[in-house]
């Protein structure tokens, strides 16, 4: 049975000497949800570095039909530059307020190092959150242990 999950309150950044932190913000005014789980995705613009030599060509329909070379005083194509990336997150986030007074919570959720093209141009952080239940949350707490100890099933 799915739970009703709380809002999330907010998702800040922290620019560090290394990088930037992501950090989730969220609580639950009736004490129920005490165990969660985070997933996220990460879309970031890329632009290619070089601008492309060759340019398509088209028909009426708007079908290629060839390619031809570009001359240095042609304007180019910038949508050929740009491309987007995605990811996941591939660590399991799990939090709990289990042993505090208040469902309230701050917790990490991702890390970019410094450099990282992610940051070039424009990056998005889109956050999922679920509540667990106790069990569910000790079944990943598990798997999670299981995973840094590097065993595989």
């Amino acid at each position: 049975m799915a739970q009703q999950t709380p809002d999330i309150d907010s998702v800040s950044w922290q620019q560090g000497n290394n990088g930037i932190n992501f950090t989730i913000h969220t609580h639950d005014d009736f004490n129920a949800a005490r165990y969660y789980q985070w997933l996220f995705e990460d879309t970031w613009e890329i632009q290619a570095r070089y601008i492309p030599t060759l340019k398509y060509l088209y028909d009426a329909g708007n079908r290629i039909t060839g390619v031809a070379y570009r001359f240095s005083d042609e304007r180019a194509d910038t949508t050929m530059r740009r491309c987007w990336a995605t990811g996941r997150s591939r660590a399991m986030l799990l939090g709990s307020t289990e042993k505090l007074t208040k469902d309230v919570i701050s917790a990490p959720v991702h890390f970019v190092p410094t450099g990282s093209e992610k940051m070039q141009v424009v990056y998005s952080l889109l956050v999922k959150q679920y509540k667990l239940s106790k069990e569910a949350y000790s079944f990943r707490q598990m798997m999670k242990r299981t995973r840094a100890t590097g065993l595989r099933f």
